[in-house]
């Protein structure tokens, strides 16, 4: 098999759609449809993410693929995590990342061992896999219980109750 020289590829380019910084908070949205190319089962990606100082992240994704598909939302981790229903943690270098998916529902959750690919000495990657079509993906990260407790209010809406006592509702239009 002959590889491509990256040099040779064209660049794919996305757009950014908003960028913004507040008072305690980063909000940046972009259309990544592009990194697909055209043609493909992806016919469309967006992301927003809200950063909230200093330690907690609210991801919204977009997606728009065939019926026929499968949407899976990756995101890769040095240790091993555990899976209990929509909420995921791993705990690496002394700190617990967690992760709850609040949307969409339906989702399953699995862990891939990177090791079973020759390429990679280790690491773990979380799999959540849903249905293709239309589908909103909104997920809340933090780290060391910097979330006391969410609360989905919708597939678009997050209420977060802060460590530090202060209240977040992160909502996104569909």
């Amino acid at each position: 098999e002959q590889r491509k020289n990256p040099r040779d590829v064209l660049p794919v380019v996305t757009q950014l759609l908003a960028l913004h910084a507040g008072t305690g908070y980063v909000h940046m949205a972009a259309d990544l449809t592009p990194v697909y190319g055209s043609g493909g089962t992806v016919t469309a990606l967006q992301r927003e993410i809200v950063y909230l100082e200093p330690d907690v992240v609210v991801i919204y994704d977009r997606a728009t693929t065939s019926a026929s598909s499968q949407q899976v939302w990756q995101l890769a981790m040095p240790a091993m995590p555990t899976i209990s229903g929509t909420q995921t943690t791993e705990t690496a270098a002394g700190h617990q990342l967690t992760i709850v998916r609040a949307a969409p529902s339906s989702a399953t959750g699995s862990v891939y061992d990177y090791t079973a690919d020759s390429d990679y000495t280790g690491g773990y990657r979380l799999d959540e896999t849903a249905a293709g079509g239309d589908v909103r993906w909104l997920h809340v990260l933090w780290i060391d219980g910097a979330v006391t407790s969410q609360q989905a209010l919708d597939d678009n809406t997050v209420e977060l109750q802060l460590a530090g006592g202060q209240t977040a509702t992160v909502a996104f239009r569909p």
